[in-house]
């Protein structure tokens, strides 16, 4: 594959007084072929032919576009039948002088590094190589380690939950590990919205959660519609105001030792499963602990 580089642009390059006078007289498509036409000097180390019948057949345009670009607004310049432009010899001058003051660098820390390239592209070329191999193996094993034996299971956080269920209302089976790989970091933050509706309260939230999924699959079966985790953040929400009255309620009446089925939940809607999504902390090990619940 060829090698590619990049060039400097600056973000008000727009408010230099040539090219506002480009833009006047030739429009956004005037603008557009001088950055192509930039480019195509940095591709050639910063000349080409000042032939402009055949720049313009490489930029698909009439070459008396060109030969206007190029001529009226002081933006190239033209040397020994070659065309250039000032800035871009100036950026080339200092990506060689910073190219050359890193050869310098490194004569004099390692000595002859003509030498020494060899040896030192040949160790990048096997540390690049065994990286990859370390990241073919991370696609091809995703699962989380095997249990020792009479290890505990780990059990799912109450985010992990609300994402199975979920997962499983869109009939995705529970084994299908890049769904979660793909999907899990995007889902975590309207999971997290949920339990921090209910003010961190991780029993019913999911109770609320699980219940308020299966009614909405149902919906989308009967429509032939689909439905996401953000819409039921967002009938979180709207649940809010009744889950701080009942908790307010409980709190005057039992001194708040309320729990998910006595504020309307069933234990059919708990969260009980013991694995469930817990591979997901070894699959997006940072995509948790960066949400917060309200806890």
């Amino acid at each position: 594959m060829k090698d590619t580089y990049y060039f400097s642009h600056d973000y008000n390059a727009r408010a230099d007084e040539k090219i506002i006078k480009l833009l006047k007289v030739m429009k956004w498509e005037g603008y557009g072929l001088f950055w192509a036409l930039v480019e195509k000097l940095y591709e050639a180390g910063g000349e080409v032919e000042a032939d402009m019948d055949c720049i313009a057949y490489d930029l698909r345009t009439e070459s008396d576009r060109i030969k206007k670009l190029c001529e009226d607004f002081e933006l190239f310049y033209q040397k020994a039948g070659k065309l250039r432009s000032l800035s871009v010899d100036r950026r080339l001058e200092h990506r060689a002088k910073k190219s050359e003051k890193a050869r310098e660098s490194a004569f004099s820390r390692w000595g002859n590094a003509n030498a020494l390239r060899p040896y030192m592209k040949r160790n990048a070329i096997k540390e690049r190589k065994g990286k990859e191999k370390k990241e073919e193996e991370k696609k091809e094993d995703i699962s989380p380690t095997p249990l020792k034996a009479g290890a505990e299971p780990k059990e799912e956080t109450a985010i992990q939950f609300i994402v199975r269920q979920y997962k499983k209302a869109l009939s995705v089976p529970e084994n299908d590990k890049e769904w979660d790989k793909a999907r899990f970091p995007r889902l975590v933050r309207p999971a997290a919205a949920i339990i921090a509706c209910f003010q961190g309260d991780e029993e019913y939230a999911t109770a609320w959660a699980s219940r308020t999924i299966a009614r909405w699959k149902d919906w989308a079966v009967k429509n032939n519609k689909s439905f996401t985790l953000e819409r039921i953040a967002q009938d979180a929400q709207d649940a809010k105001g009744k889950y701080l009255e009942l908790k307010t309620q409980e709190e005057k009446e039992n001194g708040y030792s309320h729990n998910a089925t006595e504020m309307g939940f069933n234990n059919s809607n708990k969260r009980s499963h013991p694995t469930g999504m817990a591979h997901i902390g070894e699959i997006a090990p940072g995509a948790i602990k960066k949400v917060g619940t309200g806890n």
